[in-house]
C-alpha cells in the first residue's frame, strides 16, 4: 500500500510539471497555445510580446498567454482542426504546438565549444579598425552608386549586414545571465575573436 502510495503521488507531481505555469508540455519541452491564424504554419518563428488589451475578457486568454513574454518560439505542428474566433486576429486563432528553438549569437572563440555550457551575454561592439573601415567602403560605393539603382542595393546591403550583426550580439529570446549549451558552431563571426553559434537555453531548476 504504502508503494502503491508512493508512485501515485509520483505521477501527480510529473502531471504538475507537464502543465507548470499554464504550459502543457510533453517530454520534448512541447507548448500547446493559441496563435494567429496567419502565423499558424510550420516552421514558423515568432517572439511573444504579451496579451492585449482586448485579451482581457476572453474566455481563451488562459490558453494564448500560456508563453514567456520576451521568448522566442517556433511552430512545430498546427492542428488544422481547430479555429477559434478571436478579437485581436481577423482571421481567428489556431491551436499549435511551439518550442523555444535554438539561438543564433556571437560567443567569443576561446568558448566557443560545441556542448560546453555558457552563461549569455550580450556582445556590446566598440568600433575595431576594420569594422570602421568596412562602413567607410559601404558609404563609398553609394556615393559612386549616385541616385541610381546600384547606389540603393550598395546601401541596402550595408544596412541589412548591420542590422543581422546587431541580432547575433541580441538575439531575441535570450536574456543576459541565462545558462546556455552550445549546439553548433557556425563559423567565424564578421567581428575578430568571436564565432557564430547556436544557443539552447537551459530551463531553470
Amino acid at each position: 500500500m504504502h508503494g502503491l502510495w508512493n508512485r501515485l503521488r509520483g505521477d501527480a507531481k510529473a502531471e504538475k510539471g507537464k502543465k507548470e505555469n499554464g504550459k502543457e508540455k510533453d517530454e520534448d519541452e512541447k507548448i500547446v497555445t493559441l496563435v494567429g491564424s496567419k502565423l499558424a504554419k510550420v516552421g514558423e518563428e515568432f517572439v511573444f510580446l504579451g496579451a492585449a488589451e482586448k485579451c482581457r475578457q476572453c474566455k481563451l486568454k488562459n490558453s494564448c498567454t500560456n508563453l514567456e513574454v520576451g521568448r522566442r518560439y517556433l511552430v512545430e505542428k498546427v492542428r488544422e482542426e481547430i479555429k477559434h474566433d478571436c478579437e485581436v486576429h481577423e482571421d481567428g486563432v489556431r491551436v499549435v504546438e511551439v518550442r523555444e528553438p535554438a539561438v543564433k549569437a556571437l560567443v567569443e572563440a576561446k568558448r566557443a565549444l560545441k556542448g560546453s555550457k555558457i552563461i549569455f551575454e550580450p556582445t556590446a561592439l566598440r568600433g575595431s579598425g576594420k569594422a570602421e573601415e568596412g562602413e567607410r567602403e559601404g558609404e563609398a560605393e553609394g556615393e559612386r552608386g549616385g541616385e541610381g539603382e546600384g547606389g540603393g542595393e550598395g546601401e541596402g546591403g550595408g544596412e541589412e549586414g548591420e542590422y543581422e550583426l546587431f541580432e547575433l550580439c541580441n538575439p531575441l529570446g535570450l536574456k543576459k545571465g541565462e545558462r546556455c549549451t552550445i549546439l553548433e558552431v557556425l563559423g567565424d563571426a564578421p567581428v575578430p575573436g568571436f564565432k557564430v553559434v547556436k544557443l539552447k537555453r537551459e530551463e531553470e531548476e
